[in-house]
């Protein structure tokens, strides 16, 4: 179980923005296409709030990816984090 959330959802939001970014797209352009509110996406985007399956999916439909990409790079920081807590 993960005990702190925060650094895997700041690793989804930080994959989010990359992607949206990537596609030029303003995070006002992205909100309005998920319709979703502006303050709420970038909440996630910033790891602040956990965000539903759902919106992940419409997100990554919008951007015209599939929802895996948002979770690039997490296997690697567990990896990490598995390592350190063995050598504890």
């Amino acid at each position: 179980m993960i005990s702190n959330k925060g650094p895997f959802l700041e690793k989804l939001g930080a994959n989010i923005r990359r992607f949206r970014k990537e596609r030029n797209m303003s995070l006002d352009t992205l909100a309005a296409l998920c319709d979703y509110e502006k303050a709420n996406l970038s909440r996630i985007e910033s790891g602040k709030t956990n965000a539903t399956v759902y919106t992940l999916y419409n997100i990554s439909k919008v951007m015209g990816i599939e929802m895996c990409k948002f979770f690039e790079g997490y296997g690697e920081q567990r990896d990490a984090e598995s390592d350190t807590a063995s050598a504890a």
